[in-house]
């Protein structure tokens, strides 16, 4: 539901920061 959109979202912003990089952003 929305709380795991939510926590999907989160954990590519995580991982988009891991990268340095911030080409997408969601």
């Amino acid at each position: 539901k929305v709380l795991k959109r939510q926590k999907e979202s989160y954990h590519k912003k995580k991982e988009i920061k891991k990268d340095g990089k911030n080409r997408v952003e969601y």
